[in-house]
């Protein structure tokens, strides 16, 4: 589905009301038969209104607690903010967050869904947090009040009882902040609704994901200064449906090594030993130097692992090759693949995948995640389908810059 609501309808300044998953997998997943309709609903006793007016009482309440606990956050004092950076706790966004920002004493790091983490650096008054709640409020309604699938409506019901309360304070708190630093910029990854309040309050905003991005519906996505991918793929696919989109920037290598890294999955679920085995033993032939590093959330927070369902692995024990080196250091894959200069690289669909090959650096995929907007199928060597290339490439009877300018045609 592709309807372009915002010119139609003028909704983009509502986009927060839908900032939900299930609610962007519905929009996805409609056919072009089933097209959202955005006009106005005269039914104004359906059973929806009932329900939303329930919310809020709740919404005002919630904001009354928030407005008191910003006077039990002690306060940091920075006089010059230039940078926001909204980190959401995996412990490695904020690398990509580096490459794109000055890093100086005037930046402040937030984490995205602790409010408390926003309170230490500015207060909001309640005169403007009511403000903000009326017109969030109206927001919602404006919503509810056009003709939208009965499920989709139900589920910004049933968001909208935590959303607008949240809402409201990420907007106040940012109005706050640009009329202290009119310059800021707020760098964000995944903090959807933070981000929808930044832009609202008109200040620069700039997304950066921190690995492929999935599919996203423009009355979702939010109307970012511009947004960081890894991949031209990547570029165009925003570029079409009317963002502003940037790629990475990585330093191509010349020089390669006789060397393998596999960037091991953060499931087992997906990982065959027995596909690991027989690759360790094909480059083991011809003695190339073996690394395998665990996925970064093998370390992740425990909190973050309880809330993604993520397990600790120790790949040494469960995948038994002693033939091979293990890479613990907390390092970006660029820079271990600078680092160790490999001709090929293993990965699991991962973001990795599309760094190597933008370094000049093959890859090996045993794994094609069906939800990038990155084509993993055509710019890796998918194993065990394309084994006879991987062997032919390793023992050189093919051309291996050959290989590197096939995946990388458009």
């Amino acid at each position: 589905m592709n309807f372009n609501s915002q010119e139609l309808y003028g909704l983009s300044n509502y986009k927060w009301v839908f900032s939900d998953l299930e609610i962007e997998e519905l929009l996805l997943n409609m056919s072009s038969r089933n097209k959202i309709k955005f006009e106005k609903d005269s039914s104004i006793f359906r059973v929806k209104y009932i329900l939303a007016l329930l919310v809020l009482p709740i919404s005002f309440i919630r904001i009354l607690y928030v407005y008191c606990k910003q006077y039990f956050v002690v306060q940091s004092t920075i006089p010059h903010i230039k940078s926001v950076m909204l980190e959401t706790g995996r412990g490695y966004e904020l690398n990509n967050m580096h490459k794109v920002a000055k890093i100086n004493d005037n930046n402040i790091i937030i984490q995205s869904y602790l409010l408390t983490d926003f309170m230490k650096h500015k207060r909001v008054g309640i005169r403007l947090l009511l403000k903000v709640l009326f017109n969030s409020i109206s927001d919602f309604f404006h919503i509810l009040s056009l003709k939208i699938p009965n499920r989709i409506a139900f589920l910004v019901i049933k968001i909208g009882i935590k959303n607008i309360s949240a809402y409201s304070y990420y907007r106040s708190f940012f109005i706050i902040l640009k009329r202290c630093h009119n310059n800021v910029t707020v760098y964000s990854d995944a903090a959807l609704l933070q981000s929808h309040a930044s832009i609202a309050s008109k200040i620069r905003t700039v997304r950066t994901f921190h690995g492929l991005m999935g599919f996203v519906h423009p009355d979702i996505f939010p109307n970012y200064d511009t947004t960081y991918v890894y991949s031209k793929d990547e570029q165009r696919y925003l570029l079409g449906l009317g963002f502003k989109a940037e790629v990475y920037k990585v330093d191509c290598m010349e020089i390669h090594e006789k060397t393998v890294i596999f960037f091991m999955a953060d499931q087992i679920s997906i990982v065959n030993s027995g596909d690991v085995s027989e690759l360790v033993d094909l480059f083991s032939v011809l003695h190339y130097k073996i690394y395998i590093k665990p996925h970064p959330l093998n370390n992740a927070p425990e909190k973050l692992k309880k809330e993604y369902g993520l397990s600790q692995y120790n790949w040494e024990t469960l995948l038994n090759l002693p033939q091979v080196e293990y890479i613990n250091e907390d390092s970006e894959a660029t820079f271990l693949i600078n680092k160790r200069k490999p001709r090929f690289i293993v990965g699991w669909g991962s973001t990795t995948i599309c760094e190597a090959l933008n370094m000049g650096v093959i890859p090996i995929n045993l794994f094609i995640d069906q939800g990038t907007v990155y084509s993993l199928r055509r710019r890796s060597l998918l194993w065990p389908l394309k084994k006879n290339i991987v062997k032919d490439l390793i023992f050189g009877n093919l051309s291996y810059q050959s290989e590197i300018d096939k995946l990388r045609a458009e």
